[in-house]
């Protein structure tokens, strides 16, 4: 398909609306750019998901209108199909995860469109709503691997390029499935090619990132959560064609980072962006402060605002995480006169934000999982060792970006970041002696070390002695 020219023909306008670039002027001071947001989470349904599925829907037959539409979806494309369908009189039906936010599949329904929760995933979700579709003659919707899709995101970058005429860096895509950076791309990269395309993705959530390096589409075992609207498993065929051909890299980060970035929206103008939504702006901010970039104009696109309440307790939480990285250790003291005295004189060195000693049964070790912040980049290494010398086994939880700062990948080069695709196979089931531990939510790093040391000690028939 020649994308430029399905971009310009898209009809999404039937439904869509053509958003507010806007400066954010604190952003942009703090960074030392011109950092613009592009506001999709301002569209009828919240996402610019509405635009992929009307383009596609507005070019079915009227035979297929009348037997009805069918999709699977984590939440902004249900809603895209579900409004599509309402404008253009036609039957939908939606399937959602059993995870998926009630705020979303409850906007689904209002929209008039049938709600089915099933499977706990998107691809289990997907698997039932093509066999519905097989069943019931139904025209399957996909969320993002379509050409029509594609185009219909597109114009998201069209209306950049419009509102946007001088000189520009980069636009910070959100990345799921691929969609929406593979139309942005196929169209900026046409009419602009200096301008770069940089996606987003989570760190455990790095479909694209990890294909990119492969050079073939690769399959998560999990895709986490956090930020729903891009956890998908395995991205699409035609959007990683488009992504090896226009993209120029990916950034990741943590959820911390992303949590950041929705305060830093907050604070911008008062809007309140779902975790996928905040994305770009994360990896933004990461890029402009990991390549020191200055006086450059760069976009990030906020692409949906469907918050889940229960998740934003969760944000409220994070945010300053996401600026300041903590330690999320777990020592192993032997059961001896003073070893504790000297673990609290070491330790004493960090900010404490976490504590909890596990007995040993047998007398010989005790546990002692624990927390700080302030000590980072060389100091923390040093504090590390120290303890690791000094204590016996000490270690950390391991996650692949430090907090606000993603790791840069070039597509067009992935054998120069074999961390990006090793690093989590390279680990040894069993904890290490000493790993250099970036951010995690320190509570959530918890609850996964407590899980564990209770396995451990409950195998060797300790028994918790209290927290702190």
């Amino acid at each position: 398909m020649e994308y430029l020219t399905a971009v310009l023909a898209s009809k999404v306008y039937d439904v869509a609306v053509e958003t507010p670039l806007e400066r954010a002027g604190k952003l942009s001071e703090r960074l030392g750019v011109d950092l613009r947001i592009k506001r999709e989470d301002l569209q009828p349904v919240f996402s610019f998901k509405l635009r992929g599925a009307y383009n596609m829907m507005s070019k079915l037959s009227q035979e297929q209108l009348n037997n009805g539409v069918i999709c699977s979806s984590a939440g902004n494309h249900a809603q895209g199909v579900a409004l599509s369908a309402r404008k253009l009189g036609c039957d939908a039906i939606i399937v959602m995860p059993v995870t998926t936010p009630e705020i979303k599949w409850r906007s689904v329904e209002r929209l008039g469109a049938t709600v089915i929760l099933k499977g706990d995933s998107y691809d289990e979700a997907q698997s039932y709503a093509k066999l519905r579709c097989q069943e019931e003659g139904r025209t399957f919707i996909p969320p993002f691997d379509h050409p029509d899709i594609i185009a219909g995101q597109g114009t998201v970058g069209m209306e950049i390029v419009h509102q946007l005429q001088g000189p520009l860096h980069a636009i910070f895509v959100p990345v799921g499935g691929g969609g929406l950076i593979a139309g942005i791309a196929a169209y900026v990269k046409r009419v602009r090619p200096e301008v770069k395309i940089i996606g987003v993705e989570p760190s455990d959530a790095n479909a694209m990132a990890l294909s990119l390096c492969h050079g073939q589409r690769v399959m998560l075992k999990h895709a986490g959560g956090f930020a729903n609207g891009v956890a998908v498993k395995v991205v699409g065929k035609e959007t990683f064609r488009l992504c090896q051909n226009f993209v120029d890299g990916i950034v990741l980060v943590s959820q911390d980072a992303i949590c950041a970035s929705i305060k830093d929206m907050f604070e911008e103008n008062r809007n309140i962006p779902e975790p996928s939504g905040a994305l770009a702006l994360a990896g933004a901010e990461a890029y402009c402060k990991y390549y020191g970039l200055k006086g450059e104009t760069v976009v990030a696109i906020s692409s949906g605002a469907n918050m889940n309440f229960d998740t934003l307790r969760l944000v409220a939480e994070l945010p300053d995480v996401g600026r300041k990285p903590e330690a999320v250790l777990a020592t192993f003291l032997p059961e001896e006169q003073g070893s504790f005295k000297k673990f609290a004189e070491l330790f004493g060195r960090m900010n404490i934000t976490g504590f909890k000693h596990i007995c040993d049964s047998h007398g010989k070790e005790a546990l002692v999982l624990h927390s700080g912040s302030d000590n980072v980049g060389d100091e923390r290494a040093k504090l590390l060792a120290w303890l690791g010398i000094c204590m016996g086994t000490t270690t950390g939880i391991f996650n692949l970006m430090t907090a606000g700062l993603g790791l840069y990948v070039k597509a067009q080069h992935p054998s120069a970041h074999p961390l990006v695709v090793a690093c989590w196979e390279a680990l040894p089931l069993t904890m290490v002696r000493v790993v250099l531990v970036s951010s995690l939510g320190a509570t959530l790093a918890l609850v996964i070390l407590l899980m564990y040391a209770s396995m451990k000690m409950t195998l060797q028939g300790g028994s918790p002695s209290g927290s702190a």
